[in-house]
């Protein structure tokens, strides 16, 4: 009768560990030489950390040119050739005002506008175009008609305008560049009743 020795056989032993179970177990977790258990890199926050500045540059490199591919700036134009042209009119006009010695006292009193020209000739225009420009906010600029009524002062309405400071433009009602057309440019203070405007 042969006897089975149960010291060599563990038997229902639930402290006993197979070679498979310590394999298992070791996948998630490492020992090293001091006996401490230390996650494998793919599981530590610096390796990810480190990996990931490259990244965000990259991103951020790429969200940059999106945006000045796409949001181009509106100041930019195409039409430069136009524009100047546009802006030698404007020259000639304004030196047509100083030639003329010309110049208007603008009087505002809440919403009525009153402008009185003074020149070496007779001014005789039927209507002017002022135009005002807002220092900070192109969407603000405005444009009103003032109508002639009589002895070179003319007159017309704007309501619910800021009362402080802006670039005001000036000219009668014509195209620029035309020997007729003039035009006074300045600043003028809403603020103050009168203003002197005259090209220097």
């Amino acid at each position: 009768m042969e006897l089975i020795n149960s010291s060599k056989t563990p038997l229902n032993n639930p402290h006993s560990n197979t070679a498979k179970d310590v394999n298992m177990q070791q996948n998630d977790k490492f020992i090293n030489a001091d006996g401490n258990d230390t996650l494998p890199w793919y599981k530590q926050f610096w390796p990810w950390f480190i990996f990931g500045l490259p990244g965000v540059v990259v991103i951020a490199a790429l969200a940059t040119v999106y945006l000045a591919v796409y949001n181009a700036d509106s100041m930019v134009s195409d039409q430069y050739y136009k524009e100047g042209l546009a802006i030698n009119a404007v020259v000639a006009d304004l030196n047509h005002a100083k030639a003329m010695d010309l110049s208007a006292e603008i009087n505002v009193d809440i919403s009525i506008w009153q402008v009185q020209l003074s020149a070496n000739t007779t001014m005789n225009d039927d209507h002017l175009i002022v135009e005002l420009h807002h220092p900070a906010d192109s969407d603000k600029d405005l444009q009103f008609t003032l109508f002639n009524a009589g002895n070179q002062i003319y007159r017309g309405t704007l309501s619910d305008v800021e009362m402080n400071r802006w670039y005001i433009d000036i000219s009668p009602h014509g195209k620029e560049g035309t020997d007729a057309n003039w035009r006074l440019k300045g600043e003028i203070d809403l603020s103050n009743k009168t203003t002197r405007l005259k090209n220097h």
